[in-house]
């Protein structure tokens, strides 16, 4: 059952939140559009642009199981970071 973004699940007899896969896919995607190569934007407005967002999703998603969803994505994303960072300093 997905409401408001959350999902529902049953955990040693206790009914308890996690994020909905579709609420998961949205962040993933958000973050793609934000760490695009293309979009010409320096590092520091890069990063304050990604704090921004993944301040809020945390704080508003922060009631339902999510860390190793957060663990995860954190891997992805510091991924993602190194490979642009890798990407400009060919240029320069």
């Amino acid at each position: 059952v997905k409401y408001l973004g959350y999902s529902f699940y049953r955990y040693k007899g206790e009914c308890r939140l996690r994020i909905h896969p579709k609420s998961v896919a949205k962040m993933k995607d958000r973050i793609r559009e934000l760490t695009k190569r293309s979009n010409g934007w320096s590092n520091s407005y890069r990063a304050m642009k990604l704090t921004l967002y993944i301040r809020g999703f945390v704080n508003y998603f922060g009631l339902a199981d999510i860390k190793s969803i957060l663990l995860r994505t954190d891997e992805w994303l510091r991924h993602k970071i190194r490979t642009i960072y890798w990407k400009q300093w060919k240029k320069v």
